[in-house]
């Protein structure tokens, strides 16, 4: 048991001596764009597929617009 108990504080002492860092991900075909809306509004989104998601995003953001 004591040995147990050993073993979770070393596990708990590794887990705080070196903690992850979120690292982000570069995907090749994604970008930031800013979507101006009619009502002058303005967003910010990533769009990766280029056929299907600027559509879907201005509608979605600007549904007064539409």
């Amino acid at each position: 048991m004591k040995k147990l108990l050993i073993g979770f504080a070393f596990f708990g002492l590794m887990a705080y001596a070196n903690p992850t860092q979120a690292k982000p991900q570069i995907h090749s075909g994604c970008k930031n764009v800013r979507i101006a809306c009619c009502n002058g509004d303005q967003y910010m989104a990533i769009i990766c597929d280029w056929e299907n998601d600027p559509l879907a995003w201005s509608q979605i953001l600007c549904s007064s617009c539409y």
